[in-house]
């Protein structure tokens, strides 16, 4: 993956402001090229309503669906950006991981299941871990492994199972991604968006439980 995935958005946060939600501002850098062309809210709105639909009980405990439905909207701008820009904003993250905390804690307390919280992250310290050497050793960019950590701390509080599920599914995804775009023709060291695949990958992972 080229620089451009892999640069720390600290610097770019004035420039580039996130704000989760259906009024995010401009993500894109100086000199960035835009690859999607259609409008961001015409492809968002059904995203979200198609998400609510497979995460709403019963695929999902009411305890621990605001915590998937708050990493599900994120999840569908990382998808859009990355597939946008090839880069996942710090900001983004930046916001993402305390909310997506703070709901998924709310709802092992409410399980009275105090255990999960300590889980969600060993399992956020895992996930960054094991990204990071597969940023280090391939091609993935730091937003990629800033992004593991929120799934960590969403999915520990589904249990481990989960957590080695969602990241099963995630390296699927983006395997079986790659080789349909090398069989399109795309250059074997072309960049690719490993973000959506890392989102899809925790989803499967909350529907299946």
């Amino acid at each position: 993956m080229q620089d451009t995935r892999s640069k720390d958005a600290g610097s770019a946060t004035a420039r580039a402001p996130i704000v989760i939600g259906f009024g995010a501002g401009p993500y894109r850098l100086p000199g960035e090229m835009s690859r999607l062309q259609w409008g961001r809210v015409v492809w968002v709105v059904p995203a979200l309503a198609v998400t609510y639909a497979v995460l709403r009980p019963p695929a999902t405990s009411p305890q621990l669906l605001p915590a998937a439905l708050v990493f599900a909207l994120t999840g569908v701008w990382v998808v859009w950006i990355d597939l946008d820009v090839h880069r996942i904003p710090t900001p983004l993250v930046g916001v993402a991981a305390p909310a997506v905390a703070a709901a998924a804690w709310a709802g092992a307390g409410i399980l009275r299941e105090p255990s999960r919280i300590w889980t969600s992250l060993a399992a956020a310290a895992a996930l960054m871990a094991f990204y990071f050497l597969l940023a280090w050793f391939g091609n993935l960019g730091l937003g990629d492994v800033r992004l593991a950590g929120v799934v960590g701390l969403l999915l520990g509080v589904y249990g481990w199972g989960a957590v080695w599920r969602g990241t099963f599914a995630a390296v699927v995804v983006g395997g079986v991604t790659g080789v349909v775009l090398l069989a399109a023709g795309r250059p074997r060291n072309a960049d690719m968006a490993f973000g959506p695949a890392i989102v899809i990958g925790a989803l499967l992972a909350v529907v299946v439980g």
